[in-house]
C-alpha cells in the first residue's frame, strides 16, 4: 500500500483512525499493531510471518538482556546471538543469489536456486530492532514491559517501507503514554497537506527548448541538466512526502516522531 494512493487516503486511514479513536486506551496499541500488519500484508503477505518472528524474537532477547547483569558473561553472548540472527536473516534474503552465483563462478558448478524476492521493509525493521537491542545492552533504555508497545515500535507502518529508522528511545514515551488533542490533529493534517502539495507540484517530466542556430546541441545539454535535476528533486521530495504522510498518520494517533526530513 502506498501512502499517496486512493486506497490509503480514502479507505485505510479513515477506517484505521475511526477504530483507533473509539477503542479504549488500553486497546490502542493492539489496534496500531493490527493496522500495521494489515498495511504490510496488503503489499506482500508472503513475508508477514518473517516480520512477526523478528518482532517476537527481538522483544524476547531484549527482555533477556534486561534480566542479566553487566558482570555476567552470558550477557555478551546473548547480544552476539541476537545480532547474528538478525544479520543472517537480512543477509540471506539480500545476498542469497549473489553468494550462489559466486560459488558457481569459482567452482564451475551449475547451481540452480529459486529466486527469492526481498521482503518489503526488511532492512528498516531489522536495523530498527537491532538498535533496540544495542540500546538495552549499552544501558540507554530499559526493555519494553509489554509485547504490544514493542510490536508497535517494530512494525509501525509509517516507517516500515521507506524509513527513516527511528530509535526506541525517541518514541518510547509516546508509545507508552500518549494523548490525542486538536493541536496534534491539526499538525497531522498540515503535514498531510504539505505532502500532497509536493506530490502534485513536482513535475514528472522535464522539457527544455532553446531556439538557437545550433539549438539541438543546447537542447541536449539542457535536457540532460533538467533530467538530473528532476531525478535529484524527485528523490528528495519522495522521501519528504513519505515521511509527511506517515508522520501525519501517527501524529493523529498521538505518537510523536522527530522530524528528520
Amino acid at each position: 500500500m502506498v501512502f499517496n494512493s486512493v486506497i490509503f487516503i480514502f479507505c485505510f486511514l479513515p477506517i484505521f483512525l475511526l477504530i483507533y479513536y473509539f477503542v479504549p486506551a488500553r486497546a490502542r496499541n493492539p489496534v496500531l499493531f493490527a493496522g500495521s500488519l494489515f498495511f504490510y500484508a496488503w503489499g506482500d503477505p508472503t513475508y508477514l510471518v518473517l516480520m512477526l518472528f523478528s518482532s517476537f524474537f527481538n522483544y524476547y532477547m531484549g527482555k533477556e538482556l534486561g534480566k542479566i547483569t553487566d558482570e555476567d558473561p552470558s550477557r555478551k553472548r546473548n547480544l552476539i546471538f541476537a545480532v547474528v540472527i538478525n544479520l543472517l536473516i537480512l543477509g540471506f534474503f539480500k545476498y542469497w543469489g549473489f553468494l550462489l552465483d559466486t560459488i558457481s563462478g569459482v567452482t564451475g558448478l551449475k547451481l540452480t536456486y529459486p529466486q527469492l524476492a526481498l521482503p518489503i521493509g526488511l532492512s528498516f525493521y531489522t536495523f530498527k530492532n537491532l538498535s533496540y537491542i544495542l540500546d538495552i545492552y549499552m544501558g540507554k533504555t530499559e526493555p519494553c514491559k509489554g509485547f504490544f508497545p514493542y510490536a508497535v515500535y517494530s512494525t509501525m507502518f509509517p516507517h516500515m517501507t521507506a524509513g527513516p529508522i527511528v530509535r526506541y528511545t525517541d518514541i518510547s514515551e509516546s508509545i507508552s503514554r500518549r494523548s490525542i488533542n486538536t493541536t496534534r490533529l491539526g499538525a497531522g493534517a498540515e503535514l498531510f497537506i504539505k505532502g500532497s502539495f509536493q506530490e502534485g507540484s513536482h513535475c514528472r517530466q522535464s522539457f527544455c527548448s532553446v531556439h538557437h542556430p545550433s539549438g539541438f546541441r543546447y537542447y541536449l545539454l539542457c535536457g540532460n541538466l533538467a533530467c538530473h535535476w528532476r531525478i535529484y528533486t524527485g528523490a528528495v521530495f519522495r522521501f519528504q512526502r513519505i515521511f509527511r504522510y506517515g508522520h501525519r498518520s501517527w501524529t493523529n494517533a498521538g505518537v510523536q516522531f522527530q522530524q528528520e526530513l
